[in-house]
């Protein structure tokens, strides 16, 4: 890839974001990461941003909000929820605010790599 995608990861779990950015960048890919929704919220308004991973529970606010919230300035981006405890409420009302899919954790990297390869269409 000459321009690789860029796709912004916000999850306030350290270990897991920097898991999921090497196997991000091992896929070909450019990873960003954010720990909140407001520093998620800032990049999407000021950087080049492809596609976003989002974690439903954030410290500052909840990954919902965080998703509507980039809706109002990209709302055709697609954007991946990703949770360990799933339930049809949450998924229901992420899918609502324009969510692309919905992922659960841990994650299935072979599935993610599947799915990022359909959303950015490389």
């Amino acid at each position: 890839m000459l321009n690789p995608e860029t796709i912004l990861i916000v999850d306030d779990d350290q270990s897991a974001s920097s898991s999921l950015e090497r196997a991000i960048t091992h896929t070909g890919y450019c990873a960003r990461l954010a720990n909140d929704g407001f520093l998620a919220i800032r990049i999407v308004k000021s950087e080049t941003v492809d596609l976003v991973m989002l974690d439903v529970n954030l410290p500052d606010m909840n990954g919902i909000i965080t998703l509507h919230e980039m809706r109002l300035i990209r709302p055709r981006m697609p954007v991946i929820m990703m949770t360990a405890h799933p339930t049809k409420e949450v998924m229901q009302e992420a899918l609502e605010e324009g969510a692309t899919t919905f992922v659960p954790k841990p994650l299935d990297l072979s599935y993610l790599r599947r799915i990022l390869r359909e959303l950015l269409g490389v």
